[in-house]
């Protein structure tokens, strides 16, 4: 049998925090994956993936053709299966998140010669590291950003090489495209909407904020009404807030929803806020502008890159409840204006977050990180 037929396929081996359910990172992790794959059928390569919180066996075929090894959330799992695909040969290591730079401190499971590819989404750099997590930025052939925003910070804070950063933002999943294309729902006078994770720790999202908002804009939108989509341990407080503010009747929490109820709600509603200082990119303002609705952001890390102050939305400081007030009156009360607005969104989501970009660019990364020998 010719070498060339005996040869097996080069192995990637992606070691990612999960690729299913919600959540930013995960719709991240689901596109790139994908692409990876499709490149590996015309590339002779092959991509093996090791998630943390994924189930067992995890797969859906669009994104992986190989079954993922699932932890289920368990840490101690994750270390052995990440270490028992490390000691196996590969020629690509893709690092999905820097806190699993602790693998990359033992020498015995890295192959000297293969690439690393690290991943960086945004709060999880935009602070100081360990010595492990440093490992995963300084050990990296290429760290790709899903912003300049994030790319700066971990030049800046971290000195990582700048020719080693390369930006790589997220794009509109083409699944949500086509789902969003056949939804002609129209919106309801007055409404907003967010969603946001409403745990403690995710109190930086600005949920709270969008209450104080609402109350302190009611008297001239006397319509106004608020949905917050999402759950979390804070929730309770929350909707102790709304109560004590007297706007109950006008802010409603969903909870936790399915993909086709978000379609419902983001066609349905006529602005989106989510005035938060902690989004590293924030898919789900792409989702709103796809749908040619009006952002309210908060003007801070990643967020700045996606909506385009005074045309594809507004952006207010983190905690301005009464400059988030005026941006909902602003936009609530200029039926043109919106209008604008929400158009000039559309077309910046088709222009500059397409697939196809993306996928480009994740080809061309990988071309240069697995040359064809």
């Amino acid at each position: 049998m010719p070498a060339a037929e005996m040869r097996k396929p080069r192995r990637i081996l992606a070691l990612l925090p999960g690729l299913a359910g919600h959540g930013g990172i995960q719709q991240h992790n689901r596109m790139f994956c994908g692409v990876v794959t499709r490149w590996c059928a015309s590339h002779d390569a092959a991509l093996d993936v090791v998630s943390l919180r994924d189930p067992r066996g995890w797969q859906d075929r669009r994104y992986v053709a190989r079954a993922v090894t699932g932890c289920e959330d368990n840490r101690y799992r994750f270390a052995l299966q990440s270490a028992l695909a490390l000691a196996r040969p590969y020629d690509l290591l893709i690092v999905g998140v820097v806190d699993f730079g602790v693998l990359l401190t033992i020498p015995r499971l890295l192959c000297r010669r293969a690439p690393i590819l690290t991943i960086v989404h945004g709060i999880e750099v935009w602070k100081d590291l360990t010595r492990s997590e440093r490992a995963a930025l300084t050990r990296a052939t290429r760290v790709m950003s899903v912003s300049d925003y994030t790319a700066r910070e971990v030049i800046e804070r971290h000195g990582v090489r700048p020719e080693r950063l390369v930006t790589v933002p997220i794009p509109l999943d083409p699944e949500f495209v086509s789902e969003a294309d056949s939804i002609t729902d129209p919106p309801r006078p007055g409404s907003v909407l967010t969603v946001a994770r409403m745990n403690v720790i995710d109190r930086e999202k600005g949920v709270e904020t969008l209450i104080r908002a609402v109350a302190e804009a009611r008297p001239s939108l006397p319509g106004l009404r608020c949905t917050i989509v999402g759950d979390g341990e804070d929730r309770p407080r929350l909707e102790q807030l709304s109560r004590e503010l007297g706007v109950a009747d006008a802010v409603r929490f969903t909870g936790g929803i399915d993909d086709r109820e978000l379609h419902t709600y983001l066609a349905g509603t006529e602005v989106f806020a989510l005035p938060s200082r902690k989004e590293g990119f924030g898919i789900v303002f792409l989702e709103a502008m796809y749908y040619g609705k009006p952002v309210i952001a908060g003007a801070h890390g990643g967020s700045v890159e996606v909506v385009d102050d005074g045309v594809t939305g507004l952006h207010v400081q983190y905690g301005d409840v009464s400059g988030l007030a005026q941006a909902l009156r602003e936009l609530l009360g200029d039926d043109r204006r919106r209008a604008e607005i929400g158009a000039a969104g559309r077309a910046a989501v088709e222009q500059r977050f397409a697939f196809d970009r993306f996928s480009q660019r994740v080809e061309a990364l990988l071309a240069e990180l697995l040359p064809v020998s």
